[in-house]
């Protein structure tokens, strides 16, 4: 009889040397070898970023069982990581940078990993059902700590794109492939992943058709349909809406805690209204995350900004007709660290906005329960960017630029303060 191998999407798993399939857990976590075992085959390990199972030849042709991501984020900004995945289960999304080095010789594409999943991406697209078929899942995980790993779910490739990187060290440019991975569905297992599935498709016995019968249903469903059903596949968890106080904070001593702490002190009591340049760009980079269109327009004057420090627009669409713009007002709250935001504050953001405008609402602190319900019961259109997610926003885009100097970022940004202060009507945005 098979042993138990279902797991579910969050759960964080041992992975650990020398290997050891036998023992169910380790060190007080499920072990990994153990949940993944196919009997008579070999182990599914995870020691590169992109790890395919080795090729299963069927009655009617070969087939990759699964391929296993590995994204080390505990190693970002490292030679070895230069770059941060971008796990997003409860959204049913992944962006994955692929395996190339700026010490490798090869072109991004001769990388064995990238070109696995080069060769993927044109499975996983393919308007043929038998492609489809014996194409490959992926199996994600995100290490956030060395020798422990979550499982982020499965899913397929639905973009590729080549992009350039910069080394931390050398500083030499070199060129790696991003990956957009569509994580699929597993409501009706009842959020459970069931690794005999993919040891089916290991089974030499069993025909592509044959190795199906074990998948979840959202990989049924896309196999039969292709990409037109993507969406309809797509993981989505409706999530209590509140973020509690506890999870909004950074770990201590962490890089990004250590990035918090610095802007609050670069911007004491006594300039703490420059503290707006710094939110503007913030805000611009989550709309940049999004790829929606949008243009940080200016800072009001320090004691007549009534409630709006700064304002911006998006654009939607792509022409006159079919488009269109939103005036987007920003409010910039730079606090004790572990101080929650008043809701008072919000409030005068809220009172500002016109039909159709939305706020954003930037602070070095957190929100606490009843400011996230007031927000939440009011259906006030306001995006919530607390220290945290701030740090991490800052982080991010220093790595990009290979700058590591946080005040030298922050003095770039507090320079362009004076030029970005106006006082214009919002509204006359929509005509511009």
């Amino acid at each position: 009889m098979p042993r138990e191998q279902k797991f579910k999407i969050g759960t964080e798993f041992r992975y650990s040397k020398p290997y050891n399939k036998k023992t169910q857990n380790l060190d007080g976590y499920p072990n990994y070898l153990f949940y993944t075992e196919t009997s008579g085959k070999n182990m599914a390990l995870l020691e590169s970023g992109i790890n395919a199972i080795g090729k299963t030849v069927g009655p009617d042709g070969s087939r990759t069982p699964a391929i296993n991501i590995r994204s080390s984020n505990h190693k970002f900004g490292s030679s070895e990581t230069p770059w941060r995945d971008f796990h997003d289960p409860d959204n049913g999304r992944l962006v994955y940078f692929g395996d190339n080095k700026v010490e490798n010789s090869k072109s991004p594409e001769q990388i064995t990993g990238n070109k696995a999943l080069i060769e993927q991406f044109s499975l996983h697209n393919s308007s043929d059902k038998l492609d489809r078929l014996q194409s490959s899942p992926l199996i994600c995980w995100d290490f956030t700590r060395k020798g422990f790993g979550k499982f982020s779910g499965y899913g397929i490739i639905t973009k590729v794109e080549l992009i350039s990187h910069t080394d931390q060290k050398t500083k030499v440019p070199f060129s790696n492939y991003k990956f957009e991975i569509a994580l699929f569905s597993l409501t009706t297992e009842n959020e459970d992943f069931d690794w005999q599935w993919i040891s089916s498709r290991r089974d030499k016995t069993l025909s592509h058709e044959d190795s199906l019968k074990k998948a979840p249903k959202a990989w049924k469903e896309w196999v039969e349909n292709g990409s037109s059903c993507i969406e309809k596949c797509r993981r989505k968890t409706y999530k209590m809406l509140v973020v509690k106080a506890n999870e909004q904070m950074l770990k201590a001593g962490s890089k990004e805690e250590k990035i918090l702490k610095a802007i609050k002190k670069f911007y004491p009591r006594t300039k703490e209204e420059r503290f707006e340049a710094l939110a503007s760009f913030a805000t611009e980079r989550i709309f940049q995350e999004t790829g929606v269109k949008y243009s940080p327009e200016w800072i009001n004057p320090k004691g007549a900004d009534g409630g709006v420090d700064f304002v911006g627009r998006l654009e939607l669409g792509r022409d006159l007709l079919a488009g269109t713009k939103v005036i987007v007002l920003g409010q910039a709250k730079c606090k004790e660290l572990e101080k929650p935001t008043s809701g008072s504050d919000i409030a005068r953001l809220v009172a500002r906005l016109q039909r159709g405008w939305i706020g954003v609402f930037v602070t070095t602190s957190y929100y606490s329960d009843s400011v996230q319900k007031e927000v939440l019961a009011d259906r006030y259109p306001v995006i919530l960017i607390n220290g945290k997610k701030l740090a991490e926003i800052i982080s991010a885009y220093m790595h990009e630029q290979g700058e590591k100097d946080i005040n030298k970022f922050l003095t770039g940004i507090d320079c362009k303060y004076e030029d970005m202060i106006s006082r214009q009507r919002p509204e006359d945005l929509l005509y511009k």
